[in-house]
């Protein structure tokens, strides 16, 4: 989706979507079925990030040094999984209730939404190419919308920027989205070698995910920690996960551009 309506819409749409889901949370005590939804609501708005933020860094690094960003990016989005219990713990023995645990997350989804809203630039090459197309409309940061709107009292002799009234039309590489794109994704599994990289991951996450959730069972159960002494525990994964994303990205620049010189490639065209 992302591709065909840019990156911005659909990122303010999915973090939209979370903070809902945690604002029901908030307002919701009783029901264990709207419970399930709304966090459900919330792993769609969560989850989908990562690969947003995966192709943000790839419109705007060269493949040859994509390694060195998505290092820092992967193990900030895996790290976040591991100081996040570690707040929640904090909340919910400081406040004796989940319920602003929720609120705490509608807090920092909230500002999420005003920080990408102002600042995050469009990046989606369907949209502005490689940067040299002006975004319109929806596709303007909204601090790019004040500031037009600040030139446009201006005198006509103000205003030094003409293409910031240009209108942007899709080039035509874009990608059209229906509702049956969402099987494409399922292709990748077709593919060998992908199909490994994808169940190695896999695996990974499946051992840590579960490692989450029975940690905070056994360690009260049987160790009787309180909410926050059973989070601190989840932090030699982070160390693990932000040490690993960082060097893994780096190898993975170091290995594109051995496998470049061996094939020829010129690396600086990559």
């Amino acid at each position: 989706m992302s591709d065909s309506f840019g990156r911005h819409p659909v990122l303010l749409g999915i973090i939209l979507i979370y903070a809902s889901a945690s604002l029901g949370l908030v307002i919701t005590h009783n029901s264990y079925a709207v419970l399930i939804i709304l966090r459900a609501l919330q792993s769609i708005g969560g989850s989908a990030t990562p690969p947003l933020a995966y192709g943000i860094a790839a419109n705007v690094a060269v493949t040859s040094q994509r390694g060195k960003m998505l290092g820092p990016m992967l193990s900030s989005c895996n790290g976040i999984s591991a100081i996040g219990p570690v707040i929640g713990g904090a909340v919910a023995l400081g406040t004796s209730a989940v319920t602003w645990v929720f609120a705490a997350l509608l807090i920092i989804a909230s500002a999420c939404i005003v920080v990408a809203g102002f600042v995050l630039p469009k990046t989606a090459r369907s949209i502005v190419g490689d940067g040299s197309k002006p975004a319109s409309g929806i596709y303007r940061t909204w601090w790019s919308l004040i500031w037009r709107d600040a030139l446009h009292r201006r005198p006509t002799s103000d205003v030094e920027d003409p293409r910031e009234t240009e209108e942007i039309h899709f080039s035509e590489s874009q990608e059209h989205w229906t509702i049956f794109s969402i099987l494409d994704a399922f292709r990748i599994l077709l593919v060998p070698d992908d199909a490994a990289v994808l169940w190695l991951i896999g695996i990974s996450y499946l051992v840590y995910c579960t490692f989450q959730v029975v940690i905070p069972i056994i360690f009260a159960e049987v160790y009787h920690y309180n909410e926050l002494q059973i989070e601190l525990t989840l932090l030699p994964g982070l160390i693990g996960i932000t040490l690993g994303s960082i060097v893994g990205g780096k190898l993975l620049d170091r290995n594109y551009a051995l496998t470049a010189k061996a094939n020829g490639f010129n690396v600086a065209l990559g």
